[in-house]
């Protein structure tokens, strides 16, 4: 992972900043304590040059409300001298938002 790493995503999960430790803080963590279990398993791996489209499926239930979600999502890897220079994630956040919230 790059020291300047571009970290997008679709979710409420934002990152300030770039680099390896802005993820974790805007990302990693708040999702890990949102959800329990929080599983990405990737299904196929699409690779161009520099870049890397990853395809599986999201799996988690919220700890919060204990709504379960499953949904497919997409993340696309782009590389520089052989690390992460950015990463955005497309998922269907229309399927995940019912289960953040209660009722």
């Amino acid at each position: 992972m790059s020291d300047d790493i571009e970290w997008i995503t679709m979710m409420d999960y934002k990152v300030a900043g770039r680099g390896p430790q802005k993820v974790l803080e805007g990302m990693l963590v708040p999702a890990m304590q949102e959800w329990e279990p929080y599983t990405l398993t990737p299904h196929e791996f699409i690779c161009d040059g520099d870049k890397v489209v990853s395809v599986g499926r999201f799996t988690g239930t919220n700890r919060a409300t204990g709504k379960h979600v499953e949904v497919d999502y997409s993340h696309i890897w782009e590389l520089q001298g052989h690390k992460i220079i950015r990463h955005r994630q497309f998922i269907d956040t229309g399927k995940i938002e019912p289960a953040r919230h209660p009722g």
